[in-house]
């Protein structure tokens, strides 16, 4: 109160006093105080006119301090009131309050507070109401709703200025700049869809319709409960859909019992409502019990090998029609059945046999073979029941499918019994390390010779058209000459080859006398014993023989002429050391040996004469290998244990057999798993582990993996200081296992790998898929481009994890094992995207809804591919006619709904009191037949039928009274009736329905004036 008073003195001044010596009305004695009019002080009379002047002065010093205060006080109240840029969400017809944090909102109790709002709010439309000095509320009166311009699902309301009858200058904008408050959303509908059959587990794909749904805000609450990321992965189509896919093992009423999909709550952003709440909940789907075609089994069986044209396989599982015809198939290529490319010949419970149709193959592209045959969905009788991981389109694999085999017959060629070193077979569909063949060298009067593989001969597969048989060194190709060779039998991993069989061998040459010169010198042939590197260290080439030189040579080296086939570039290697029995050839600086099978056609030593072999083609001498090369990789880096796989890159290995050396790492904890030209894959064994445990503890660095020797069949090649990876300890905790189903199979399938551009670009424009494609006349699945691998590749890329993350180790190891595949790159990204820091992975990696790079936090560099979440949208947006319900639109012929309006008082469910909490509002479901409330005409023409229909039935009705008398009946052929005044009130009730509620079926029949009419 002091502090008013003071504040009024400042503001009014002195008391008013009547002038000097003049006694004013009411006053005192003129020598004493006169009193004023406003106040009680008094000013001196004449007497104290020496007073008066002192005091004078101070009022003038008073008056100009008080002038001083009130510019201070104004500024002071000009910036009394702060608000916090906050936003709130809010939905535009249902939040009733919006709670505005700031500071100095003072003592009133708010009707002293005038906000003004943009987009506008008219005043009468809200009162306020202060909670504290720090914080407002605005109370949305009844009918008011938050403005959000028309076409607008979210708008930003702000405060521009707040103004208060308690300030000095009530006109004065307390408020210093322009606040966002709240974030209005619009509020969400859904439509109730009581009418939608959703199978316990084998319906795969939901649709929730509605209205102003929102991507990365809509979250659902189901009763029974269901959980987003566990049973179900939800994406938000657009702002009227929903989509919901059903998780590998997870069901649809997570109590297992059939019944209603209620939809309790939907939350887009500014808190959860209630839907429906007096009857628990909005139905969103029926949920049946699969019916018996839905246990429908498959089984694995990749290690059932088939050629593309076997005429028959046999698909195990459990489950099937035993009704043959009553079987569909799809699969992950563009098969088909019903006799287009196969029939279902045979079917029991346990097993299906289907049989190719004459011209169809199983896989028609042999360039991408061997390779799987992957089953999708099998229908039995009860609708397509997928048969693997749908989320990542994981489906069985029935078959391994090998190309037809195929092998030229070559009758001109001629081999020499023991001279002939190598044939080349020319044909189709060979396969590396499973392809045999079944040689024999015919004699003319005796019996044939059956070749045996590594004992007679070699095989090496160098591609699908070409391969090497080598006869082994003291072998021959038959027993006697003039004959043939043979090949009667074929097998490429899937069976012996039905096209070359003892029936219908085919002739790789004919078989001749050596050919010996005629000194009687000759060769022996050494190219299978005698292995050299194109530069060895140590190793010289060694020519054995008889009669190599002239009798009595006396060793002189520079007499001596080695001719090969082809020859050999000049100044390549010299003759180090001859006799009549061996030849040394040393290689000379910088030089090396032509990689292949050297053949020596002649060689002059001691003399003139040059003795020819092998009628001047040469007899084989030694086999020369790459020199082998090792990439250092340092970077790439692998847990000690975790890290399964090591790839080795470089060049020169042999696919025969290499054996490579490490260091650390003893020999005993790892094994060679694969090997070609240009890598050698590593595999630790069992519990073993790249570096003792001991030596990563407590060290940062990691210890260096080196490649000490390395030997591809020609001898060990030492390295020094080659690190290809770095080992570094492992992380608190186990960080993965091999649990998941389709582990170990070559692909990531828990989602943790990082995806490979190069492969990705093969695949995806045109590298390695064989059919492209794949859709049905009938139904499309899948969407069409499926191929054959799965994972993150191609029409996979992106899409959800077959397996939980972490349970497929060896396949998606930690850190990748193979510089081929890089690390996390550091590459520019920012987090521009909206919906950037959410914990999940919002750009294109995914599917989601933003750009490459712009969700740094959530994605990482735009190289990286340890993605947050995965998103299904690519899966089963084109499956509208193989899934269940997979549309947005309504069919107008089968609405069976009921609206809650038309529930009598004594029938309406109760309301569930219980499970109110944390809803902040409460909504109607809408109906998909309504029309649209803005749409007088269509009302008025709805009304007007309505009108038209009712004088028709009153008429009919009462032709019905006259001719029989009673009411007139709407009668079903089973006899049931219904009252026709209830359909008519029903629609004058709800003019904006389009039907009424009387179920309309086929069979009904209407009774009027003229007799029975189908409706």
């Amino acid at each position: 109160s002091t502090g008013r008073r003071a504040v009024d003195f400042f503001e009014h001044g002195p008391p008013a006093r009547s002038a000097v010596g003049i006694r004013a009305s009411g006053s005192r004695s003129s020598r004493g105080l006169h009193c004023g009019t406003r106040s009680n002080s008094c000013g001196p009379g004449r007497s104290g006119l020496k007073h008066t002047r002192r005091r004078r002065r101070v009022m003038r010093a008073a008056m100009t301090a008080r002038a001083a205060l009130l510019a201070l006080l104004c500024a002071a109240a000009t910036d009394a009131i702060s608000i916090a840029s906050n936003p709130t969400a809010v939905y535009s017809t249902v939040t009733s309050k919006l709670r505005i944090q700031g500071d100095g909102f003072g003592d009133g109790d708010g009707t002293n507070l005038h906000l003004t709002f943009v987009p506008a709010i008219k005043a009468t439309a809200y009162s306020v109401q202060v909670t504290g000095e720090k914080a407002i509320s605005v109370l949305l009166k009844s009918g008011k709703q938050w403005p959000l311009p028309a076409g607008l699902s979210e708008s930003t309301l702000y405060v521009t200025e707040v103004r208060s009858d308690m300030n000095a200058d009530p006109t004065a904008n307390l408020l210093d700049e322009p606040k966002a408050v709240a974030t209005v959303v619009a509020t969400p509908t859904v439509v109730k869809r009581d009418d939608r059959l959703l199978y316990m587990s084998a319906s795969l794909k939901l649709l929730v319709n509605g209205s102003h749904f929102r991507p990365k805000k809509t979250q659902f609450t189901f009763d029974p409960p269901l959980f987003a990321g566990v049973d179900y992965e939800m994406t938000v189509k657009n702002a009227e859909t929903a989509q919901l896919s059903l998780k590998t093992g997870r069901k649809w009423r997570s109590d297992g019992l059939p019944g209603p999909l209620k939809l309790k709550r939907i939350d887009t952003g500014a808190g959860p409502l209630r839907i429906d709440a007096k009857f628990g909940g909005v139905t969103v789907a029926e949920v049946q019990a699969n019916l018996g075609g839905h246990g429908v089994t498959v089984e694995t069986t990749s290690d059932k090998k088939y050629y593309q044209s076997a005429s028959e396989i046999k698909i195990i599982g459990h489950g099937f029609n035993e009704t043959a015809p009553a079987n569909a198939l799809r699969w992950g290529n563009k098969l088909q059945g019903r006799g287009t490319n196969y029939t279902v010949t045979k079917a029991s419970t346990n097993a299906l046999t289907l049989s190719l149709i004459a011209g169809s193959k199983w896989r028609p592209n042999a360039a991408n073979l061997p390779g799987p045959l992957t089953l999708l969905a099998v229908n039995a009788g009860a609708g397509l029941v997928p048969v693997g991981a749908t989320e990542a389109k994981k489906g069985r694999v029935v078959a391994t499918i090998y190309a037809d085999p195929s092998l030229r017959s070559d009758a001109s060629r001629t081999i020499y019994r023991t001279l002939t070193h190598e044939i080349w077979l020319l044909g189709g569909g060979f396969v590396r390390g499973s392809t045999t063949v079944a040689l024999v060298g015919e004699a003319p009067g005796g019996e044939p010779l059956k070749l045996r593989p590594y004992v007679d001969y070699l095989l090496s597969v160098f591609n699908a058209t070409h391969a090497r048989v080598a006869l082994r060194d003291g072998r021959a190709w038959a027993t006697t000459p003039g004959g043939t060779l043979k090949c009667v039998g074929l097998d490429t991993g899937a069976g012996p080859a039905p096209t070359v069989t003892e029936q219908m061998p085919r002739v790789l040459g004919k078989v001749a006398a050596d050919a010996t010169h005629e000194s009687g010198a000759m060769l022996t042939p050494t190219a299978s014993t005698q292995t050299l590197y194109e530069t060895p260290a140590l190793k010289r080439l060694k020519i054995t023989g008889t009669s190599l030189c002239a009798k009595g040579f006396n060793g002189d080296a520079s007499k001596v002429d080695v001719a090969f086939a082809p020859p050999l570039a000049a100044g390549v290697a010299r003759v180090a050391k001859a006799s009549s029995s061996e030849i040394t050839l040393a290689l000379e600086k910088d030089k090396k040996w032509p990689v292949g099978v050297l053949y020596v056609a002649s060689i002059t030593c001691g003399d003139a004469v040059k003795r020819t072999f092998a009628d001047g083609s040469g007899v084989g001498v030694a086999t020369v290998l790459w020199d082998p090369i090792v990439e250092a990789h340092p970077e790439l880096r692998l847990y000690g244990a975790h890290s399964k796989r090591l790839v080795v890159r470089g060049s020169g290995f042999s696919p025969d057999g290499t054996s490579l050396t490490l260091e650390p790492t003893p020999q005993s904890q790892y094994e060679v798993v694969d090997a070609s030209e240009w890598s050698v894959t590593l595999e630790l064994k069992g519990d073993g582990a790249w570096v003792d445990p001991a030596k990563l503890e407590g060290n940062a660095k990691g210890v260096a993996l080196k490649v000490t020797k390395l030997d591809t069949g020609a001898g060990e090649v030492r390295f020094k200081d080659v690190v290809v990876a770095t080992v570094v300890a492992e992380p608190d905790g186990d960080i993965c296992d091999d649990s998941c189903e389709w582990a170990n199979d070559g692909v990531c399938d828990d989602g943790t790998g990082a995806p490979d551009q190069e492969t990705y670009d093969q695949y995806r424009y045109g590298g390695f898929d064989d059919d492209w494609g794949g859709t049905y006349d009938d139904e499309p699945y899948y969407a069409g481009f499926y191929d054959d691998a799965y994972g993150e590749l191609f029409d996979d890329y992106g899409a959800l994890p077959a397996c939980a993350e972490g349970t497929d180790c060896t396949d998606c190891q930690p850190l990748h094992g193979d510089a081929s595949k890089t690390e996390v790159k550091t590459a520019e990204c920012d987090n521009t995207c909206e919906f950037a820091r959410d914990g999940f992975c919002d750009d294109s990696r995914t599917n989601g809804y933003c750009a490459l790079g712009t969700d740094c936090q959530d994605c990482g560099p735009a190289s990286a591919g340890n993605y947050s979440t995965y998103d299904d949208d690519e899966w089963w947006d084109d499956d509208e006619a193989n899934w269940y319900w997979d549309d947005d639109y309504y069919d107008d012929d089968f609405d069976q709904r009921r609206f809650d309006d038309f529930y009598a008082d004594d029938k309406k469910p109760k309301q569930d009191k219980t499970d109110d909490d944390g809803a902040v509002g409460y909504v109607r479901s809408t109906d998909p037949f309504a029309t649209d409330d803005t749409d007088d005409s269509s009302g008025a023409a709805l009304l007007v039928a309505a009108l038209l229909l009712t004088a028709v039935a009153l008429g009919a009705c009462a032709a019905c009274r006259i001719a029989r008398g009673g009411r007139c009946k709407l009668r079903t052929k089973d006899g049931e009736k219904a009252d026709l005044q209830t359909a008519w009130q029903e629609m004058t009730a709800n003019p904006s329905a389009k039907k009424t509620n009387v179920p309309i079926t086929p069979d009904h029949t209407f009774s009027g004036a003229d007799g029975s009419h189908n409706a």
